[in-house]
């Protein structure tokens, strides 16, 4: 596990960015695989499996054994939301078009991924729920929201703004 930038200013173990190391093979042959993901994302999760960035601005979900100890006894043994959860992906079947691969901290919007074209969509549960944002895919999805969402923060971590702006403008 990657942590980035720690910031005691907000808690003693609080880290700006928590990256999280791939998941085990096993693991991604189970659950990723028949998932059947657009490429960019894919090799997201073969690099990754989830991060939680800027304070929790936005969680990208993991995916967890179907059984897991939570060891308490160290901070820094933390897991990433799990996708499959959020999905209600039981034993594997997932018939939807769609994919929650994500959320906002500050509302728990969720982000997902079209499965069929790769574009990414966002709505907005503070937003007028009839709008949504999309992108055409996850890297110019990511790409843009690091660059507008790191201009909310300082060098220390510091959010500048109302955490409302840490939502994306429909």
């Amino acid at each position: 596990m990657k942590f980035k930038t720690n910031t005691p200013q907000i808690a003693q173990f609080s880290y700006l960015n928590i990256i999280f190391p791939p998941a085990k093979i096993k693991i991604q042959d189970m659950k990723i695989k028949p998932l059947n993901l657009p490429d960019e994302i894919s090799l997201f999760y073969r690099e990754f499996n989830g991060a939680s960035l800027l304070n929790s601005s936005i969680d990208i979900y993991g995916f967890l054994p179907d059984k897991y100890y939570l060891d308490r006894t160290d901070w820094r043994n933390i897991l990433p939301f799990d996708i499959m959860e959020d999905n209600n992906i039981k034993e594997g079947k997932f018939l939807a078009d769609k994919l929650i691969f994500g959320s906002y901290g500050y509302d728990r919007s969720g982000i997902t991924i079209d499965l069929q074209d790769g574009s990414i969509e966002i709505k907005s549960h503070y937003i007028d729920m009839r709008k949504s944002i999309k992108w055409p895919s996850f890297s110019v999805w990511f790409e843009s929201e690091m660059a507008r969402l790191n201009e909310l923060f300082d060098e220390n971590g510091y959010l500048l703004t109302d955490i409302k702006n840490t939502l994306p403008i429909v």
